[in-house]
C-alpha cells in the first residue's frame, strides 16, 4: 500500500514514526511518501527513519499513492486538497483529513469523485 502524508507536524510525525516502526515488523507493507515544506527537522526525521519526503505538490500527486492522510492546519486543507486535484490525484485515492471543522462536504466540494473520511487522531497513543 502506498500512503501519503501531507504535513510532517506534530500529528504527521507520529503517524510517520507508527509507519515506520511497522515497516520493521512487516517489510514492503507500506510505502510511505511525505509532503512537507522545506524544514531542517522534518529533513533530519527523514535522515533518521529513511521515508520519501518532497516539497512537490506535482510528485506527490502523481506518486500513485492508495491514501493521503491530511495533517495539515484546517484553515490550510481545502487549498492543498484543491492543489493535490489540479495536479493529478487519482480519483481512486482515499482522502483521510485530521483537519478539525473540514467537513466531508467541504471537501467533496474541492474532490467530488474522491473517497473522503475525516477522522480525530489521538497523539498520544503514539507514546506506546
Amino acid at each position: 500500500m502506498k500512503i501519503g502524508i501531507v504535513g510532517a507536524g506534530q500529528m504527521g510525525t507520529a503517524l510517520i514514526r507508527g509507519f515506520m516502526r511497522a515497516e520493521q515488523h512487516s517489510p514492503s507493507a507500506v510505502t510511505l511518501l511525505v509532503k512537507n515544506p522545506p524544514n531542517p527537522r522534518v529533513d533530519r526525521l527523514q535522515a533518521e527513519l529513511g521515508f520519501a519526503l518532497t516539497s512537490d505538490d506535482t510528485v506527490f500527486a502523481k506518486a500513485g499513492l492508495d491514501t493521503v492522510i491530511l495533517t495539515t492546519p484546517a484553515p490550510l486543507t481545502k487549498a492543498i486538497v484543491a492543489k493535490l486535484v489540479d495536479q493529478g490525484l487519482s480519483p481512486d485515492t482515499l482522502l483521510l483529513s485530521a483537519a478539525a471543522g473540514v467537513t466531508v462536504a467541504a471537501l467533496h466540494e474541492i474532490a467530488p469523485n474522491y473517497p473522503v473520511v475525516t477522522f480525530i487522531p489521538n497523539i498520544p497513543v503514539a507514546v506506546n
